[in-house]
């Protein structure tokens, strides 16, 4: 965390791969459905360590329950005020987008380098992805793997 708080430029962002990119787990699809608000918490107390305004989920399009209960807790963190602007009088702010993958990249489960690119790319190209975020940053030259 000390590395990311510590990195060079404004922007960071917390990511969360839930893509279960592993044979037979199903841990993240459990809590996407059972308990999102957890996800958001975990994902709160990380941006607030690193000093992040914006959070990615990254979860399969095969899971459309975890995906509404996601979406669902989401809306419900912003109308208790626990996502957005100056959250509870903090000075805070956070949100938290869902991106939907479809399906695996060359590695079983994409990195956070990949993913964060995919969502801020608009000339997307598989399989590409960085070797590291707080060393190289999220928009140096992507490598091919």
């Amino acid at each position: 965390m000390e590395s990311c708080r510590k990195a060079k430029g404004k922007e960071k962002f917390v990511i969360c791969n839930a893509d279960e990119g592993d044979p037979g787990a199903y841990m993240d699809r459990s809590l996407l459905e059972g308990n999102p608000h957890r996800v958001i918490e975990g994902m709160l107390i990380g941006a607030y360590a690193i000093g992040s305004e914006e959070g990615y989920v990254y979860v399969r399009n095969e899971y459309p329950l975890a995906v509404a209960n996601l979406s669902r807790a989401i809306d419900q963190a912003k109308e208790y005020g626990l996502l957005g602007k100056n959250i509870l009088g903090s000075g805070l702010t956070f949100s938290v987008k869902i991106s939907r993958g479809e399906g695996p990249s060359c590695a079983a489960s994409p990195p956070p380098s990949w993913l964060l690119w995919r969502e801020k790319s608009e000339n997307l190209a598989p399989n590409t992805f960085t070797p590291s975020n707080t060393a190289s940053g999220s928009t140096q030259q992507l490598e091919q793997c």
